[in-house]
């Protein structure tokens, strides 16, 4: 079911006048007859930018979260990610205390680390999940397309037995809809109907925009452009993309 903004926000505030209290993303996706907590990340990025979008008070998520509970989390996301979590990993994933329960606990992050039984600097020497390659990522997708018979939506990929959650696939590919493209599947944004020169008009109006030669990142982040997988099958790649466009 599609959602307008609107929708979703009500949906936020008739939930919170339900329980009395905000929402939390977990209990928004447990609620019968409401949008799952993965629609409101894709829309509004983050589960505290539609809370606070809704007007609705932000839950303190210093607690209650016990040690016990608190050391659980980091070692479920360590399973996640196939690496001991940094900060930043933490910190991107709604489903997950924030830092600020931690920091109440632990003092640091490294020391909940360390209570958890993970060494800090292998964690911080690593900016990239280990547990998954980019090509094995992909072949999650196809696979699970292949099973379904049509391109999975990220719901069905959190949901799916031993495979990795959305936000692996966001936190590598920036974006469902990029991990989708990427995986050879049309995601239903405006792609092949591009020319070369239009897709290069493109690159130059978000680098005009930006002020700066445009990332991956910030390509994938912009709204009504073609995704990274776009200009990689028509060009070969990112960079030969930015050279065709005059940005290198």
């Amino acid at each position: 079911m599609s959602y307008s903004d609107e929708e979703l926000l009500t949906h936020i505030r008739e939930l919170a006048a339900e329980l009395g209290e905000t929402p939390s993303v977990n209990q928004m996706s447990a609620a019968e007859g409401r949008p799952s907590g993965s629609t409101y990340r894709h829309r509004f990025d983050s589960w505290s930018d539609a809370v606070e979008q809704a007007g609705v008070e932000p839950t303190d998520q210093s607690g209650p979260y016990t040690k016990t509970e608190l050391l659980e989390h980091i070692r479920a996301l360590a399973t996640e990610l196939g690496r001991p979590p940094t900060l930043e990993d933490l910190n991107a994933d709604d489903d997950r205390p924030s830092f600020k329960p931690y920091r109440r606990v632990f003092d640091t992050w490294n020391a909940a680390l360390t209570a958890a039984g993970f060494d800090p600097n292998h964690a911080m020497s690593h900016t990239e999940p280990e547990g998954y390659s980019d090509a094995e990522l992909l072949t999650h997708i196809q696979e699970l397309a292949e099973e379904l018979g049509r391109p999975p939506t990220q719901d069905e990929m959190h949901q799916a037995d031993d495979r990795p959650s959305e936000s692996t696939y966001k936190r590598r590919f920036e974006s469902w809809t990029s991990a989708i493209e990427e995986a050879g599947f049309d995601s239903g944004r405006k792609t092949s109907s591009y020319s070369e020169a239009e897709l290069l008009d493109l690159l130059r109006d978000l680098a005009t925009e930006l002020g700066e030669t445009p990332s991956v990142q910030q390509l994938n982040a912009a709204e009504d452009y073609p995704s990274r997988a776009v200009y990689r099958n028509r060009f070969g790649s990112w960079s030969a993309a930015l050279e065709a466009a005059n940005l290198e």
